[in-house]
């Protein structure tokens, strides 16, 4: 976590503000692309190496010093399988997971959240690339989310705000925390709360997620993780079953990778009920 605002993630405004390190690998153009320098931080609780990451001609560049030398790699947006952003606190992140020269690869850039509006532009800039409708006029129809209300207010809000114009509801599914009982008087996390919403051109995923620290897990609720799943990626859905514990795994399958969800067999139905929301968009698009 950046420990300074020295260390702070911060827009590139001009040529001369890209650190010499990485100039070579940025074109230089009168109007200079989307560019966000990451400084190193070598003293908040995580360290983190100096990174660029730009937007330029339907791909992300996410530069990385490491041991003096800058690892770059190049995703063309059409390559990206999907966009995770992350917040506990002022810890975030967004991880891209996606495919470079045909094998899969993943970047995480991490930043302090009061500068979440930069990666924001990010975020949104690869969702749109995926046909996805972002007009001026807030046309969403978000009355599919109301349930969520009452269940769970931090995801009432996660969900409304993570639709973006243009996107039509399909199917929800909310899951709560799970615990499993051990030596009477303990329990173990199952899973943390989730919810999973298939819109008519993407599998939005929102859920709460484990601090991991040195010394401890700690269940984390003052914060969240989002992934964006464009349904072009998606290969497969489907949903394990666990009979001895009544415990559903839910798997997406993208390129070279698989996405694993946790629910109990009460959300069976309402499981299969978005997968065949799911199957019935592809078959339109077939």
């Amino acid at each position: 976590m950046p420990s300074t605002t020295a260390s702070w993630a911060r827009p590139v405004k001009c040529w001369e503000e890209i650190p010499p390190v990485f100039r070579v690998f940025v074109p230089q153009l009168e109007l200079l692309p989307y560019i966000i320098y990451s400084p190193a931080d070598n003293w908040g609780i995580k360290q983190t190496n100096a990174k660029l990451t730009c937007i330029y001609q339907e791909k992300i560049i996410v530069l990385e010093v490491i041991e003096n030398e800058v690892n770059a790699r190049c995703y063309w947006f059409k390559d990206i399988n999907y966009i995770e952003q992350g917040k506990m606190l002022l810890y975030s992140w967004i991880g891209i997971n996606g495919l470079i020269d045909g094998k899969l690869s993943v970047s995480i850039v991490e930043y302090n959240s009061v500068v979440v509006d930069l990666f924001h532009s990010v975020v949104k800039a690869i969702r749109k690339s995926s046909s996805i409708l972002d007009t001026i006029d807030d046309n969403r129809d978000l009355s599919k989310l109301d349930f969520l209300n009452k269940l769970n207010y931090k995801f009432f809000n996660y969900s409304h705000d993570s639709i973006l114009s243009g996107e039509r509801i399909i199917h929800t599914v909310y899951q709560p925390d799970i615990y499993e009982k051990f030596l009477i008087v303990f329990k173990k996390t199952v899973t943390l709360a989730h919810v999973t919403i298939l819109t008519d051109k993407e599998l939005i995923i929102i859920k709460d997620e484990e601090l991991v620290t040195v010394k401890k897990k700690y269940d984390f609720k003052n914060g969240g993780v989002w992934a964006f799943i464009p349904l072009c990626k998606i290969i497969d859905i489907t949903i394990d079953v666990n009979e001895k514990n009544e415990i559903l795994t839910f798997v997406i399958s993208v390129e070279q990778n698989k996405i694993y969800l946790t629910f109990s067999s009460e959300r069976r139905q309402d499981l299969e009920a978005l997968i065949t929301g799911f199957n019935n968009i592809k078959k339109l698009e077939d």
